[in-house]
């Protein structure tokens, strides 16, 4: 089905990256990582988090990598549509910030306030990830 076939290109993508670059350091930050894709598939179905769910429970999140820290950037759509040019629409963000809220609780993710100063937030995530690194 198309959902397996997304979640496995999002595995091949993920494993050619991390074998270019695993040997040269020893942190890795990715931008939105697999829930993205999740994501994706769920408002693709029209799911309203059914698939997130069924995703995220499932045996397939085995050949991912687990992340020692996943930090969640939280800004209202309304929001966060203002500061940035290359999204779709509101409805677009409105669709999926509950989603990325499901994947935040379901997997332990961090939230950070991002209607903070680029400062403040950059100082939370120094905390954050040299408390993984300590």
């Amino acid at each position: 089905t198309w959902k397996v076939l997304a979640l496995f290109d999002a595995y091949l993508t993920l494993r050619f990256a991390l074998r270019r670059i695993r040997s040269q350091t020893h942190v890795l930050i990715f931008d939105r990582y697999i829930y993205d894709t999740i994501i994706d598939i769920d408002t693709a179905f029209g799911s309203e988090g059914r698939e997130v769910s069924n995703v995220l429970d499932s045996g397939f999140m085995k050949i991912f990598p687990k992340p020692d820290l996943v930090i969640l950037l939280e800004i209202d759509p309304k929001e966060a549509i203002k500061r940035k040019d290359d999204i779709p629409s509101l409805e677009y963000l409105e669709e999926r910030f509950p989603l990325y809220n499901m994947v935040a609780d379901t997997i332990g993710a961090r939230r950070i306030d991002a209607t903070q100063s680029s400062e403040e937030i950059g100082d939370e995530i120094v905390s954050l990830v040299g408390g993984i690194l300590a």
